[in-house]
C-alpha cells in the first residue's frame, strides 16, 4: 500500500509541473512578444531592436478587439523595443485591451513602458489595466505615452499600481493629442515618478498643426494620480501642461504628493497657453513642491498670447526655492486677450536665492488679461527684494494678490509698471477682523475685506476684537456675582440661614466662541475667569444688608492669539436682599463699584524682513465699574422635600475704559459701555434619602442689550478713525446644577457647575464651591 500510495503521489506531482509547463507554454518563447488576444502567465524577455513585449495593433476596418491578460514581468533590451505598444490606426470602434499584474523594464534606446497609440480613425480606444512598476532606462525612453493622431472621439487610458522611474530624457507620463477632436488621454495612478536628465515628470500636451488658432479641437488629457514626483536635471519639469494654439482644449492633474526638481529651470509646476483660444491647464495638488537649481520657479502660469485661454492652480501644501531667480509663484501674460492665470493656494512659500520673488504677477502687452493669486499662508523671500512683485503694462490688464487668513509676509510689496498702470495692482486683505497688520507697500491699491478701518499709504488697520468682545466680557465681569447674590435673594425669600454672619464662593469659567472671523460679529475667541466672591451680614440695619467684595482674574484670548487681554479687578458694594414683600415674593435691590487694571498683548503683521514677519505691541489701561439692579423672586412651591422658584432681574451696567496707545501705532480714546442685563429662571430643590443633601437644579433665559457705547474712536498711525459694532445684543439659555450640605448647624458648604450656551454661538461652562456660616 506504502509504494502504491508513493507512485499516486509522484504521479499527481509529475502533472501538476506538467499543466504548470503548459500554462507558461502561454507565452512566447524567449526573444518574442505577444502580438494577437492571449491570456498568459509567466515573463516575456526580448533583446533585439523593435521587438516589443505586446504589440497589438488595429491597422484599419471597424469594431476590432485585441486582449492580452498577463501576469508576469515583461523585459525589453533592443531599441524602439515597447514594453506594450497599443496601436489603432483608421478605421472606427476599435479597441485594444492589456490587463497585467507585473513589471515592465526596458534598457534600449526610445523604448517606453507603454505606449498607446490612436492614429485618425474615430471612436477607438487603447486601455492598459497594470499592476507593477515600470523602469525605463535607455536614453529618451518614457514610462508611459499615450497619443492621439488627428482623428475624432479617440481615448487611450492607463490604470496604473505601481512607480515609474525612468533614464536620461526619460519623462515619466507623456499624454499628446496632436490634432483632430474630442479626443482624450487619461492616466490614473498610484505611485511614485522618478526621472533623471531633462526627463518631465507629467507632461500633457494638445497640439494643434495649422497655423489656424481658431480650429476647434476640444481634446483633453488628464492625470490622476497619488504619488510623488521627482525629477534631475535642466529643464526638468514635475509637470508641464502645454495646449499650442487650437481652442477648447484642456489638460488637468490631480495629485496627491510631493514635487521634487534639482537642476536648473526645472519648475515644479509648469502650465502654458501658447495662443489659440479657450484653452485651458488645471492641476488640483495637496502636497509639496520644492526646487532647487536657478530660474527653478515652483509653479510658473503663462499665457502666451491667444485668447480667453486659463490656467489654474488649486494647491494644498507648500512651495520652497532654492536658487537665483526661482520664483515661488511666476504668473505671466505676454499680450492676447482675455486670457487669465489663478492660483488658489493654502501653504506656505520660502524662496532661498538673488531676485527669488515669492509671488511675481506680470502682464507685459495685451487686453484685459489678469493674474489672480489667493493664498492662505507665509511668504518668505530671503535674498530677493521682493515678496510680491507685479507689473502691468496696459491700462486694461491687472494683478490681484489676496492674503487670506492666516497669511503673513515677509520682504517687500511692490508694483511697477510701463505708463504708471500701477492702479491696476490689487492686494487685497482677507486676514480677518482680529488680525491687526502695517504693511510697508509701493505700486499697489490695498483693500480690506473685513468690514474695519484700514489707513492707507501703505498699509495699516487694527483688530477689532478688543472692540467686539467689551460687552461680551462685561457680562461675564458680573455674571458671576449676579449668581452669587440671587442665591443670597433665594435663601430670604425662604427666610433660611438670613443671619448668617458671611458666605464666600470661588468660582472658574471657561466660555468661547468658534468662527471663521472675516468680520467683527463672528471672531473667535476663549474667555477664562476665576475669582472669589465674599458677602458680609451688617448687623442691626434698618434693612437686611450684606457688604459683598469680590476679586477676579481673567485671561481674554481673540482671534487664536492675534490679541490676549489680561485682566485684575476688585469690586465692592452692597446687597438689600429683602427691600420689601411684592406680589407674595421678595424684592431685593443691589449696588457695586469696581476698578480693572488690564495689560494687553496685540500681534501685528509687518513685511519688515528684520522682524520675520510681526511684531507685539502691548498696553496697560484701566477701567471703573458701576453696576445697580434688582431682582424679584419668589417661592412657587414648598414642601419639606421639595421647592420650587422663580427669579427675575435686571441690572445697569456700566464701564468706563480710560484711553491708552499700543507703541505709536495705535492710540485708543477712552470708551464708556452702558448695558442692561435681564434674567429669568426656574428652579427646584429636593432633599433625596440621603440626609441632609440638598440637590437643586435652574433653568434661565438672560439677555444683555448695548444700550450705548458701540463706537469706538480711534487713531492708527495718526489718523483719526472709529469702528461701530452695533451688533452687541445675545441671547443665553442657562443650566445650573448643585448641591449644598450643612457641616454643622451653622456652616453650610455648596457646589455647583453653570453652563450656557447663546444665539451668537458663544457658550460657556463654569464652576463654584462656597461656604456660609455664623459665629
Amino acid at each position: 500500500m506504502r509504494n502504491f500510495s508513493s507512485l499516486s503521489q509522484c504521479f499527481l506531482f509529475c502533472t501538476a509541473i506538467l499543466f504548470s509547463f503548459k500554462s507558461f507554454a502561454d507565452c512566447p518563447a524567449l526573444g518574442s512578444g505577444i502580438t494577437s488576444s492571449t491570456t498568459c502567465t509567466g515573463n516575456i524577455t526580448t533583446s533585439n531592436s523593435w521587438v516589443t513585449g505586446i504589440y497589438l495593433e488595429n491597422g484599419s476596418g471597424s469594431t476590432n478587439s485585441n486582449t492580452v491578460n498577463m501576469t508576469g514581468n515583461i523585459t525589453t533590451s533592443g531599441g524602439r523595443s515597447y514594453g506594450i505598444r497599443l496601436y489603432n490606426g483608421y478605421g472606427s470602434t476599435n479597441s485594444n485591451t492589456v490587463n497585467m499584474t507585473g513589471n515592465i523594464t526596458t534598457s534600449g534606446i526610445n523604448t517606453d513602458g507603454i505606449d498607446l497609440l490612436n492614429d485618425s480613425g474615430s471612436n477607438n480606444s487603447n486601455t492598459v489595466n497594470m499592476t507593477g512598476n515600470i523602469t525605463t532606462s535607455g536614453i529618451n525612453g518614457y514610462g508611459i505615452y499615450l497619443l492621439n493622431f488627428d482623428g475624432s472621439t479617440n481615448s487611450n487610458t492607463v490604470n496604473i499600481t505601481g512607480n515609474i522611474t525612468t533614464g536620461t530624457n526619460g519623462y515619466g507620463i507623456y499624454l499628446l493629442n496632436d490634432s483632430g477632436s474630442n479626443n482624450s488621454n487619461t492616466v490614473n495612478m498610484t505611485g511614485n515618478i522618478t526621472t533623471s536628465g531633462n526627463g518631465n515628470g507629467i507632461y500633457l500636451e494638445n497640439y494643434r498643426n495649422s497655423n489656424n488658432r481658431d480650429t476647434v479641437n476640444m481634446n483633453s488629457n488628464t492625470v490622476n494620480m497619488t504619488g510623488n514626483i521627482t525629477t534631475s536635471g535642466n529643464g526638468a519639469y514635475g509637470i508641464y501642461l502645454l495646449n499650442y494654439y487650437g481652442s477648447t482644449n484642456s489638460n488637468t492633474v490631480n495629485m496627491t504628493g510631493n514635487i521634487t526638481t534639482s537642476g536648473n529651470g526645472a519648475y515644479g509646476i509648469y502650465l502654458l497657453n501658447y495662443y489659440g483660444s479657450t484653452n485651458s491647464n488645471t492641476v488640483n495638488m495637496t502636497g509639496n513642491i520644492m526646487t532647487i537649481g536657478n530660474e527653478s520657479h515652483g509653479i510658473y502660469l503663462d499665457n502666451y498670447s491667444g485668447t480667453n485661454n486659463i490656467n489654474i492652480v488649486n494647491m494644498t501644501g507648500n512651495i520652497s526655492t532654492i536658487g537665483n531667480e526661482s520664483h515661488g509663484i511666476y504668473l505671466d501674460n505676454y499680450s492676447g486677450t482675455n486670457n487669465i492665470n489663478i492660483v488658489n493656494m493654502t501653504g506656505n512659500i520660502s524662496t532661498i536665492g538673488n531676485d527669488a520673488y515669492g509671488i511675481f504677477l506680470n502682464n507685459y502687452l495685451g487686453n484685459s488679461n489678469t493674474n489672480t493669486v489667493n493664498m492662505a499662508g507665509r511668504i518668505s523671500a530671503t535674498g530677493s527684494p521682493y515678496a510680491i512683485y507685479a507689473f502691468n503694462s496696459s491700462s486694461t490688464t491687472s494683478n490681484t494678490v489676496q492674503l487670506n487668513k492666516g497669511s503673513s509676509v515677509i520682504g517687500a510689496i511692490s508694483g511697477t509698471g510701463i505708463f504708471d498702470y500701477t492702479a491696476n495692482n490689487f492686494l487685497k486683505l482677507n486676514l480677518g477682523a482680529g488680525a491687526s497688520y502695517s504693511f510697508a507697500t509701493t505700486g499697489f491699491t490695498v483693500q480690506d475685506l473685513n468690514g474695519r478701518p484700514m489707513v492707507a499709504g501703505s498699509a495699516h488697520a487694527a483688530g477689532v476684537g478688543n472692540i467686539t468682545t467689551a460687552s461680551q466680557s462685561l457680562y461675564e465681569r458680573t455674571s458671576q456675582i449676579t449668581q452669587s447674590l440671587d442665591d443670597r435673594v433665594r435663601t430670604y425669600d425662604l427666610k433660611q440661614n438670613t443671619s448668617q454672619d458671611f458666605w464666600v464662593n470661588t468660582y472658574y469659567s471657561d466660555s468661547n466662541r468658534g468662527g471663521q472671523g472675516l468680520s467683527g460679529s463672528n471672531l473667535s475667541f476663549n474667555q477664562y475667569r476665576s475669582g472669589i466672591t465674599a458677602g458680609f451680614n451688617v448687623k442691626n440695619s434698618y434693612t437686611p444688608t450684606e457688604l459683598i467684595v469680590n476679586y477676579e482674574h481673567g485671561k481674554l484670548n481673540i482671534d487664536e492669539g492675534n490679541q490676549g487681554i489680561t485682566s485684575n479687578s476688585v469690586m465692592a458694594g452692597a446687597l438689600f436682599p429683602d427691600i420689601k414683600k411684592l406680589f407674595t415674593g421678595t424684592l431685593s435691590a443691589k449696588a457695586l463699584v469696581g476698578y480693572s487694571d488690564f495689560s494687553g498683548d496685540r500681534k501685528v503683521l509687518t513685511n519688515d524682513v528684520a522682524l520675520n514677519g510681526s511684531r507685539n505691541v502691548t498696553a496697560n489701561y484701566q477701567s471703573s465699574h458701576l453696576t445697580i439692579g434688582s431682582a424679584w423672586t419668589k417661592t412657587l412651591y414648598q414642601t419639606d422635600k421639595v421647592i420650587l422658584d422663580t427669579l427675575v432681574g435686571i441690572d445697569l451696567n456700566t464701564q468706563h475704559i480710560n484711553s491708552y496707545s499700543e507703541s505709536d501705532l495705535f492710540k485708543w480714546n477712552g470708551r464708556t459701555i452702558n448695558q442692561l442685563q435681564e434674567r429669568v429662571t426656574l428652579g427646584m430643590e429636593i432633599k433625596p434619602l440621603v440626609k441632609p443633601l440638598t440637590l437643586f437644579g435652574r433653568v434661565g433665559i438672560e439677555r444683555r442689550d448695548l444700550i450705548s457705547g458701540e463706537n469706538q474712536h480711534y487713531a492708527i498711525n495718526n489718523t483719526a478713525v472709529s469702528y461701530n459694532d452695533s451688533n452687541q445684543r445675545n441671547t443665553y439659555a442657562t443650566l445650573n446644577a448643585g448641591a449644598y450640605y450643612p457641616l454643622t448647624p451653622t456652616v453650610k458648604a455648596y457646589a455647583q457647575v453653570r453652563y450656557y450656551d447663546s444665539t451668537k454661538d458663544i457658550d460657556s461652562l463654569s464652576g463654584s464651591i462656597g461656604i456660609s456660616g455664623q459665629f
